[in-house]
């Protein structure tokens, strides 16, 4: 798996060059495929490389961002398992720091990356870590579900939902399913 990946991001770099968002995927998924073999060595300057030029790319946007948590991710497991404290401590200042950028500016991003950190902290048994993200996570629940105060609540409105349940709704979960009509 990983010769193909290895493959993979070469033919990619190749195609559109190194300092791109679709080079720095493959990279990804070429990290994983060592980590599955246990080739932390090889994994962690793949992962590094790859948070590197998504940090770099020029606009946010999801992907992006989505590809630094993954590659954080990955990193904290490998620093983990080799028990390098003071690289693990990077990390989790990253997740922070995007966490707190997130939060107010990107619920959904802020929920994701704060999973990872509850993540990352119930791996490392930090219960007290792991409540304070519990409630940040709580926090921004209670933002989307709760009432907006300038508008009194309407019956069957978005105030009536249960928690939760105004995002699902939103994304198209919850709804009943139509059967698919045979031609």
């Amino acid at each position: 798996a990983a010769a193909m990946a290895e493959d993979i991001v070469k033919k990619t770099e190749d195609l559109v060059g190194h300092q791109n968002l679709l080079t720095a995927a493959a990279m990804v998924t070429l990290g994983r495929a060592y980590l599955k073999q246990a080739e932390y060595a090889k994994a962690e300057p793949v992962f590094r490389e790859a948070f590197a030029i998504f940090e770099q790319s020029p606009a946010p946007d999801e992907h992006r961002d989505t590809g630094m948590r993954e590659c954080l991710r990955n990193l904290a497991k490998i620093y983990a398992y080799q028990k390098k404290s003071g690289e693990f401590e990077w990390v989790r200042q990253r997740l922070e720091a995007m966490a707190g950028e997130a939060e107010g500016a990107d619920r959904v991003a802020a929920v994701e990356t704060l999973a990872v950190l509850a993540d990352l902290y119930s791996r490392r048994n930090e219960a007290a870590e792991l409540e304070r993200t519990r409630h940040r996570l709580e926090a921004i629940a209670g933002q989307a579900e709760g009432p907006d105060p300038g508008r009194p609540p309407q019956p069957g409105g978005p105030q009536a939902l249960r928690p939760g349940q105004a995002d699902q709704q939103r994304a198209g979960l919850g709804q009943p399913r139509r059967r698919a009509e045979v031609l």
